[in-house]
């Protein structure tokens, strides 16, 4: 109760002075998960887990997990120990149920008034049990239909947030695992790339959180794959975002020790010290110079939807973006940077807008968008310096 009062008791300090001295610096948290952080400063110790148990889920796991580790914050062997009670304490099937029903709530479930008495002194005082979601009245509405797999359940559930906190499973994704999203197979490597909608995406498909428990923020390691280094293959310079796309090319290009060293954690490749092992692992093959430009031909069309499209139309159309940079193979090559194969740190000012005179001799204000929607806009409106100093990217103006 000291570390409750604690809290309050800091936070009508930062109330009052209008700012706190126990923000996390690192990251900037929602409010639930920013509550969770500056209880566990109280505590001293990483309370997240047991926050978790109590029904309050982490709204940015990793970015939570961040602001601990950069206050020193680790795993409690408490909270963990107290978990695993919580779990012994579980009772199994129907029997278990209704004898944990009647001594938590003595006469109720055989009481026809479901009345349950405030003291055993007095057994005309009583107050009903009609409310099906909490107290003795959830026990009434469940004890009769209560089956040995609802208790699993709540095992399987708490056996979960120890896994999820204290690591005692790898945090790897299961490459064999895959589900149809917009009517075709995707896999963990899907849910990696796709920021936006990964939340939606974890949530929606049966199974995808379990399989995909990295990708997904579940949890992390210190495996990572080398996204800088490119390897051949058929004549084409490819990284490791190449293998993850498609569960063909994983098993096929993993098979490759030097890729597989180079994309140690898409190839479930991390554990190589092993001393049944006699050869060691090959090291990567050196690859050859690649231009470090990341870069869109602006001058490349593709026609979808019976019209012609260009790279801008990948980078706007964030929800089908990775389905058509798979559909079309031209597309993933001549837009790079709108599929997300690299990255570079010349950006357009989306903010900034233009007079412009357009094809039907008006003017209008247009913005960089405008620009890059068209080739023939593109080409004539990069000539200024206004447009092309603002919409640096799409008017290659980056040096």
């Amino acid at each position: 109760w000291k570390v409750i009062t604690d809290f309050y008791y800091q936070e009508n300090l930062d109330i009052e002075a209008g700012s706190s001295s126990s923000d996390c610096t690192v990251a900037e948290l929602e409010e639930s998960d920013d509550r969770t952080y500056k209880f566990s400063l109280q505590a001293g110790e990483d309370m997240t887990p047991l926050i978790h148990f109590w029904g309050i889920h982490p709204k940015n796991w990793v970015d939570l997990k961040a602001c601990m580790d950069a206050a020193g914050l680790g795993a409690s062997k408490r909270i963990l120990d107290n978990l695993n009670r919580y779990k012994s304490m579980i009772p199994m099937g129907q029997d278990g149920f209704v004898a944990h029903f009647d001594e938590v709530h003595p006469d109720t479930r055989t009481n026809p008034a479901c009345c349950v008495r405030v003291t055993p002194e007095d057994a005309n005082t009583c107050k009903c049990c009609t409310n099906s979601a909490y107290g003795c009245g959830w026990y009434m509405s469940h004890w009769e239909d209560w089956t040995d797999s609802d208790s699993e359940s709540i095992a399987n559930s708490l056996q979960y947030i120890m896994d999820k906190y204290f690591r005692s499973l790898p945090c790897d994704d299961d490459w064999d695992f895959s589900f149809r999203h917009e009517g075709r197979g995707r896999n963990c490597f899907y849910i990696a790339k796709d920021v936006e909608n990964r939340k939606f995406l974890c949530d929606e498909y049966d199974g995808v959180r379990e399989a995909c428990r990295e990708s997904c923020g579940e949890c992390f390691d210190t495996c990572e794959d080398d996204l800088k280094t490119k390897f051949d293959i058929g004549g084409v310079q490819r990284g490791c975002k190449y293998i993850g796309n498609s569960y063909r090319r994983n098993k096929k290009y993993c098979a490759e020790p030097d890729i597989a060293a180079i994309c140690s954690d898409l190839c479930e490749n991390c554990s190589v010290a092993d001393n049944s092992i006699e050869e060691p692992v090959p090291a990567p093959v050196p690859s050859p110079p690649v231009s470090t430009e990341c870069d869109d031909d602006w001058s490349f069309w593709f026609e979808h939807d019976g019209r012609n499209r260009n790279c801008f139309y990948i980078a706007k159309d964030v929800e089908n973006r990775r389905f058509l940079c798979d559909l079309y193979q031209s597309v993933e090559d001549s837009c790079p940077e709108s599929c997300g194969v690299c990255a570079d740190s010349c950006d357009d000012d989306l903010t900034a807008k233009f007079l412009l005179t357009v094809r039907d001799g008006t003017e209008k204000w247009w913005g960089c968008k405008h620009i890059g929607n068209s080739y023939s806009a593109n080409k004539k409106y990069c000539e200024l310096a206004e447009v092309a100093n603002s919409c640096r990217d799409i008017c290659d103006n980056c040096e």
